[in-house]
């Protein structure tokens, strides 16, 4: 009988641990993936690691799937625990990817309407010594009418300030729009949210939380029938300065009391920032819920699909982008964090034809449009 290779039996040991780590490691995955898949439905205010785990959820889905592509060379059986987990959250992933090709229809039909969100940063007016800059508002504006939306919905715009005037008003009537909604954030200030449409106003109003304004509101007569369209801008996470720390420091930032520091203040942030639009999500979802008319919702969320303000928002309603879009559909171009955060939701009675992100430098926000057929009267 020949004797034992002491070296295979060393290897079997070395494999039997390393496929124990993995095992450890992929239960770990799957454990905060399966959080992830839960976060739309539960608050953040109840319950704040699952909010935390929606927002890596594109890299969970990336890391689950190379977990797969590993068991199914080591040990296929062991690769279903990662696809199980995966088909749990199937309707995540469809929130997050899409893959339409938008259907022929007639652009100028008479029931088309088309839909234009954007948030525009003040429309980059400030410069040095806040001294007005004009550049990029005017390339916004020749955006706008190249755009030649029916509704164009605007966030973190200038309406009025002594040293540009009456800017909300300057911009419709330069974009030739005869109907405009607008609210300041609080009472009197400087920024807020505009709508601007090719209607008559029937009424108008704010939606307000703890004294600041998180929706505008429009009910527009259009060619094309009444509806209710709403601006909305939800808390940020106000993420800035020192926190970008983990981007400017290179490999030695993972020793450094600086990165420490500022991780613990970008946690901080997100979760008192989900806990706040998760009470202003309720306060929208309800007043949509009153709408006399069909309704569309345009704005900028501060948050991704994989989170209970998108759920909250969405409900009942048709995300353009899961019926319409392609791809990643990103909007966000700033550092933090680099996903779909700006939305437009439709009442089901509208079609929708066509959903596009506009890969356009306006800005830290990517335009977000829509075409949509109004329901039949």
């Amino acid at each position: 009988m020949p004797p034992k290779r002491k070296g295979s039996s060393k290897k079997g040991k070395k494999s039997g641990w390393l496929r124990k780590i993995g095992l450890g490691i992929n239960f770990i995955l799957v454990v905060v993936t399966l959080l992830a898949c839960i976060s739309p439905y539960i608050s953040p205010e109840k319950f704040w690691l699952p909010a935390f785990a929606g927002l890596t959820y594109p890299f969970l889905l990336m890391a689950n799937l190379l977990f797969i592509l590993f068991w199914l060379v080591v040990s296929p059986r062991i690769s279903l625990v990662s696809l199980a987990a995966l088909l749990v959250g199937a309707g995540m992933f469809f929130n997050h990817f899409q893959f339409h090709y938008p259907d022929e229809f007639d652009r100028n039909a008479p029931e088309v309407i088309r839909v234009t969100t954007h948030n525009v940063r003040n429309f980059e007016i400030w410069g040095k010594y806040s001294v007005p800059d004009y550049t990029t508002y005017d390339r916004m504006l020749n955006f706008y009418r190249s755009d030649s939306a029916d509704i164009l919905c605007l966030q973190e715009a200038v309406i009025s300030h002594e040293r540009v005037g009456n800017l909300a008003e300057k911009t419709g009537k330069s974009l030739g729009y005869p109907s405009l909604a607008r609210a300041a954030y609080i009472n009197g200030g400087v920024n807020g949210m505009l709508i601007f449409f090719r209607g008559t106003k029937k009424n108008s109003g704010i939606i307000t939380h703890s004294g600041r304004t998180i929706a505008v509101f429009a009910d527009a007569e259009l060619p094309q029938g009444t509806f209710r369209v709403y601006n909305v801008h939800l808390q940020s996470n106000r993420i800035g300065g020192e926190e970008y720390v983990m981007e400017r420091l290179g490999p030695e930032a993972y020793r450094d009391s600086l990165f420490l520091r500022g991780s613990r203040v970008i946690a901080r942030k997100i979760r008192l920032a989900g806990r706040i639009r998760a009470q202003q999500a309720e306060i929208l979802r309800e007043h949509i819920s009153s709408s006399p008319y069909p309704v569309i919702v345009c704005g900028d969320l501060n948050d991704t699909p994989a989170s209970y303000t998108y759920a909250k928002v969405r409900k009942g309603l048709q995300d353009t982008f899961a019926k319409a879009g392609r791809g990643f559909g990103r909007t966000y171009r700033g550092t933090y964090p680099s996903y779909r955060i700006d939305y437009i939701f439709a009442s089901p009675a509208f079609n929708v034809n066509s959903h596009t992100v506009q890969r356009y430098k306006l800005g830290d926000h990517n335009p977000v449009s829509a075409w949509l057929s109004s329901p039949v009267p």
